[in-house]
């Protein structure tokens, strides 16, 4: 009998799920309902089973493709399809972790194929993840933007998180320049450099307001260490231009006084005066000519122009 057992028990492991059900259904169910009703949902439910792992094996091998691989476009649908479903719970900050997430892939993607020795083809490459980055920054942009409507009580935390990650993403995007060599790469890279300062700017400016206006939910130290690292990396960058275009001494003496003025602000916790300052410096990055020539304002006369821009700003400031 145990034999006979054992035998019969092998077998039925080997009945197909569907017709396991089905011969229950015929013993509890009555047959309408399972013909109109219950058969139809089983088989919708058996098909997504056998089409979500199938999908889930596609993802799973995709996942370490880069642009111009065949998998390639599977790993970007399997992001996309992660950021709808977060998008259904309404979690701004789910939404904003994962797009910080595929951010980091795309520069990091930049980074593997930087290695491709045939330049065309690592240029094609490159362009496409340098595409996908941007495209993840503005979207988280955009949104980023709509919480101040949609979702308010959300705002500053993902401020937060944006503006901490963002100086990961310069210094990430200044590194790639180096390693792809292409003109037109270098171009899109400087593009998404200034992309993804502009939505710090943004980031930065609403926790520091939201800081003056009492909000518990930023501490004094997180809103300086945020003023200071957007100021750290604009006077770095200006350092930078300055060393390159031969600046004179009355121009160096300029924008170093605004980085003092900056630094003693943020330690006064006057951070919106700060971040005036800062702004100014990014003025001047932003709006210098990269080359000097007939017709082409030098650096030293930028740097006046663009200080004297705000003057009245900072003037106003103090007043």
């Amino acid at each position: 009998m145990t034999q006979v057992y054992q035998t019969r028990a092998a077998s039925v492991e080997t009945v197909p799920l569907y017709i396991r059900a089905r011969i229950l259904a015929k013993l509890f169910i009555p047959e309408s309902v399972w013909r109109f009703a219950l058969q139809p949902a089983l088989v919708v439910v058996l098909v997504l089973g056998v089409g979500t792992g199938g999908w889930i094996t596609s993802v799973q091998a995709a996942s370490k493709s880069l642009p111009g691989d065949a998998l390639y476009s599977i790993k970007i649908a399997g992001e996309k399809t992660q950021v709808a479903f977060a998008s259904l719970s309404h979690d701004e900050r789910a939404v904003t972790g994962l797009r910080m997430v595929f951010a980091s892939r795309r520069l990091d993607e930049v980074k593997k194929v930087s290695g491709v020795k045939n330049q065309k083809e690592k240029e094609a490459r490159a362009s496409v993840a340098v595409r996908g980055f941007k495209e993840q920054i503005t979207s988280l942009n955009t949104s980023f933007k709509d919480l101040k409507t949609t979702q308010p009580e959300s705002l500053v935390q993902v401020a937060k998180t944006v503006g901490e990650k963002s100086g990961s993403f310069v210094d990430a995007l200044s590194q790639a320049k180096a390693g792809v060599g292409s003109p037109i790469v270098e171009l899109q890279l400087q593009e998404a450099t200034q992309l993804v300062q502009q939505t710090s700017d943004a980031a930065v400016a609403v926790v520091v307001a939201n800081h003056a206006s009492g909000n518990t939910d930023v501490s004094t130290k997180e809103v300086a260490a945020m003023v200071g690292d957007q100021l750290t990396r604009a006077r770095d960058t200006v350092a930078e231009l300055v060393k390159q275009e031969g600046v004179g001494n009355a121009a160096r003496r300029q924008v170093a006084q605004v980085v003092r003025d900056a630094e003693q602000l943020i330690e006064k916790q006057e951070f919106d005066g700060a971040l005036t300052r800062v702004r100014v410096i990014q003025g001047i990055a932003d709006t210098v000519a990269p080359a000097s020539g007939e017709g082409v304002p030098s650096f030293a006369a930028t740097i006046t122009r663009v200080i004297l821009n705000v003057t009245s700003t900072i003037i106003g400031e103090k007043q």
